[in-house]
C-alpha cells in the first residue's frame, strides 16, 4: 500500500502526492495558525496549484515537498522536502530549498525536526548535493529555531523582500562542508534518525547528474553510491588485514 513512500523515519513517512491530497492539506494546514507567516489562508485553487507544482517538481528533479504522514495511524500531517527555488527575485533562485508545513496539532512533538533531518541526510549523504537553503519570515520564531537546530545558519547578505510584498524573508543555508553541524544535531537526536529508509519510489526519477556529467535514475545513483562505499570498505578491510598479518609475522625484539 505504501510503495510510493520516498523517505521513512521511526515515526514518519514522506510519500508521493495522491488524488484527494488537496483536501487533506487544506484540512491539516490551511488554518490561521499554520498560515500566519505564509501569506495567509489559501483558496482551493491555490492549494491545487501548489500540489500541481509539487508533483511537477518531482517529475522534473526527482524530489519535491513530499506529503508527510505519521506511520502509527497514517494521519496526514502536512509536507516536508526539497524544491528548486523558482522565484526570480530570490537571490538564490534555482538553488535547493528545504521546507516544511505541519498541522498545528503536531507542533512541539519533534516531527518537524525528524522529517527535515531525514531530508537533509538524504540530500547530503545520498544525493551528495553541495548546499541547501531555507527561507522564512523574520517573525516566524518556531521555523527559525528549527533551522538553527538542524544546523542551518543565517545568510543576512541574502535577505530580500519578495516582489509585491512588504515583509523581508530571511535566508538560511547549510553546505555539505558543514557536516560537523549536522553531526552535532545527530548527537542530540534519537538514534532512529541517523539514517532514514529510502523508498523504492525513487526508481522513476531520472534527473540526478553523475560524476562524468551523464544522467542516471536516482535509484541507480543511490545504488551506485552504496556499491562504491561498499567497495571502498572492502579495500580498507583488505589493507587492514594485510597490515595486521604483517604485524603478526614481524619478529619481536
Amino acid at each position: 500500500m505504501y510503495r510510493d513512500y520516498r523517505l521513512q523515519t521511526a515515526r514518519l513517512r514522506l510519500r508521493a502526492w495522491r488524488p484527494g491530497d488537496a483536501e487533506s492539506l487544506a484540512a491539516a494546514c490551511n488554518t490561521t495558525p499554520v498560515m500566519r507567516w505564509l501569506g495567509g489562508l489559501q483558496t482551493q485553487r491555490q492549494l491545487e496549484a501548489d500540489l500541481e507544482y509539487f508533483i511537477a517538481s518531482e517529475a522534473q528533479h526527482g524530489f519535491t515537498f513530499w506529503a508527510l504522514e505519521r506511520r502509527a495511524d497514517n494521519a496526514f500531517m502536512g509536507f516536508c522536502g526539497l524544491i528548486r527555488i523558482p522565484d526570480r527575485d530570490c537571490p538564490v533562485q534555482g538553488e535547493l530549498e528545504i521546507g516544511w508545513r505541519i498541522r498545528e496539532s503536531d507542533w512541539r512533538s519533534g516531527y518537524g525536526f525528524e522529517a527535515a533531518h531525514a531530508v537533509l541526510s538524504f540530500t547530503f549523504d545520498t544525493m551528495r548535493m553541495k548546499v541547501v537553503y531555507s527561507r522564512t519570515a523574520a517573525g516566524n520564531k518556531a521555523s527559525r529555531k528549527l533551522m538553527d537546530k538542524l544546523g542551518l545558519k543565517r545568510c543576512p547578505e541574502l535577505d530580500y523582500v519578495p516582489t509585491g510584498e512588504n515583509a523581508k524573508l530571511l535566508i538560511y543555508s547549510i553546505s555539505i562542508d558543514d557536516r560537523e553541524k549536522l553531526h552535532a544535531t545527530r548527537r542530540v537526536a534519537n538514534s532512529a534518525l541517523e539514517q532514514p529508509t529510502i523508498g523504492s519510489g525513487f526508481v522513476e526519477s531520472d534527473t540526478f547528474t553523475d560524476d562524468v556529467g551523464g544522467y542516471v535514475t536516482s535509484f541507480e545513483w543511490w545504488t551506485k553510491h552504496r556499491v562504491e562505499k561498499f567497495e571502498e570498505l572492502i579495500e580498507n578491510e583488505e589493507w587492514f588485514g594485510k597490515k595486521r598479518d604483517w604485524r603478526r609475522k614481524k619478529p619481536r625484539a
